[in-house]
């Protein structure tokens, strides 16, 4: 049978939550990017390697405040910025950063733009997780938002191809009602690696697509609305 992709990074993603309510009970740090048991990864890694450099612009924060009624008469409360031990777009920069690292998907991620052969801009539109309190108990759900554009490389007038823009979603629901106590900032943080995992299947693609090489991965229910990688040169300008 067929595997997708990304179903290794929905599977280690459901237990984060519990990882990270064990860590919270024993003091540990409340930031994503440097607490393995609160943020284990994605665990993507690439199934072609690039020899390309990135630039990673820093993560813009462009969050809506979350609505206190979700659905009807429930009352949900949604998780508090306050609790992270961070700022949460300077944590989850650090955490995008990390991911695209450990994948092994670029060669390099450099720190100035005109080193790099592609620019990542991305953009947090949504993070969170909600209790949604019921009279017959609690029902649990997180959700978390990207933009993410992929500038290519410069031509001879210095100018950067848009590549990819696109918007990516990792929501999280556990269904029914229930009276279990579950820690709703895990939710938050299985989420953003389940986005975090469609952001890299992704960026895999249009290297392939970019070195002429046929995609590996197979398609993935994740991508219903699948748009087109804009052609990419796999040759270098500079």
């Amino acid at each position: 049978m067929d595997i997708s992709p990304t179903l290794p990074v929905v599977r280690s993603a459901l237990l984060v939550p519990f990882l990270l309510l064990a860590a919270c009970q024993s003091g540990a740090d409340h930031d994503l990017a440097l607490n393995t048991d609160a943020y284990q990864g994605s665990g993507y890694q690439a199934a072609h390697k690039q020899d390309r450099t990135v630039f990673i612009r820093q993560l813009q924060d462009r969050r809506k405040d979350m609505e206190s009624y979700a659905e009807g008469q429930y009352p949900v409360v949604y998780t508090k910025d306050r609790y992270w031990d961070r700022p949460v777009p300077v944590m989850l920069d650090a955490v995008l950063r990390n991911e695209v690292q450990d994948s092994g998907i670029f060669a390099s991620i450099v720190e100035k733009e005109e080193d790099a052969d592609w620019i990542i801009e991305p953009v947090l539109l949504q993070f969170y997780g909600g209790v949604e309190q019921r009279v017959d108990g609690r029902k649990y759900r997180a959700g978390t938002e990207l933009h993410v554009i992929v500038l290519g490389e410069p031509d001879s007038q210095g100018q950067r191809k848009v590549l990819r823009k696109r918007k990516y979603e990792g929501p999280l629901d556990l269904g029914g009602v229930t009276y279990a106590q579950i820690n709703p900032y895990g939710l938050a943080s299985a989420s953003f690696a389940r986005c975090m995992g469609m952001v890299l299947i992704d960026l895999d693609l249009g290297g392939q697509l970019a070195d002429g090489i046929a995609p590996k991965q197979k398609k993935s229910v994740d991508f219903e609305t699948q748009t087109e990688w804009s052609s990419a040169s796999s040759g270098r300008n500079r």
